[in-house]
């Protein structure tokens, strides 16, 4: 059986038993071949943009002898139609190109439909994305994989976007929507030492962010929000947790 780095470990997790699922930007298809592997899903549609990571894919479900998985050309969700799958996933790309890809499928607003994510880079670009066009995280956890740490959200259309102030309107969208964008749903229940070291990571980096711009009239304002920002993020972040075995 395929061996899921710890990453891809946890976005298998997490699909629903007997989803039809689409996994976008499959590579070498190892997440399609684990969940047909284990039964977790019913079906996969492994699309890629380039035809070299799908047969890539082929050779390894010729290896694994596994069926059930169809391979689809094409950028994003393109290949896919809307009645083709109830679960899709997206890992190992950067949040931004994640947060273009969901926008360009209408369709994932549908009653029923599943997001598994698991950005690479720029997760606050994807949350700030998710939250202000009316999607949910219904959970998220921080998982360490090769020395670092990734997260992975779980995301159902609400309907329900958030309201941002005009106050930050001249800011970036992860600055407007504030600390939800760098902590999304990982100081909830059940949120452990990892969650808490992820926070700690963001409030470092925020924290030298502010102290370059200090300096710089022009920046004034990003600086007052990114203070905002750090003072939301410590109020999330209790005293004397730490990520286990770190």
């Amino acid at each position: 059986m395929v061996q899921l780095h710890p990453r891809l470990a946890a976005v298998a997790a997490w699909v629903l038993p007997a989803s039809r699922v689409a996994d976008v930007g499959t590579d070498h298809g190892y997440l399609p071949i684990a969940l047909m592997e284990s039964g977790r899903a019913a079906a996969v549609i492994a699309c890629d943009i380039g035809e070299g990571p799908l047969e890539n894919a082929r050779k390894n479900m010729e290896a694994a002898g596994v069926s059930g998985i169809r391979l689809r050309l094409g950028d994003g969700l393109g290949p896919v139609s809307p009645e083709e799958a109830d679960c899709v996933t997206i890992a190992g790309m950067g949040g931004d190109l994640m947060a273009r890809i969901i926008d360009a499928a209408p369709w994932l607003r549908q009653p029923g439909k599943a997001l598994i994510l698991q950005p690479m880079s720029a997760a606050e670009e994807l949350r700030a994305y998710l939250y202000t066009a009316g999607f949910g995280i219904k959970r998220e956890r921080a998982v360490p994989d090769h020395g670092r740490l990734y997260v992975v959200l779980d995301v159902r259309y609400t309907g329900d976007p958030a309201a941002l102030s005009d106050r930050w309107e001249n800011l970036t969208l992860p600055l407007r929507v504030g600390a939800p964008a760098f902590a999304g749903a990982l100081m909830g229940p059940g949120a452990d030492g990892y969650a808490f070291a992820y926070i700690d990571k963001q409030i470092a980096r925020l924290e030298k962010w502010a102290a370059g711009i200090s300096h710089v009239p022009r920046k004034a304002e990003e600086r007052r929000r990114l203070l905002e920002i750090l003072d939301d993020l410590r109020r999330l972040r209790p005293e004397g947790n730490g990520a286990e075995g770190e």
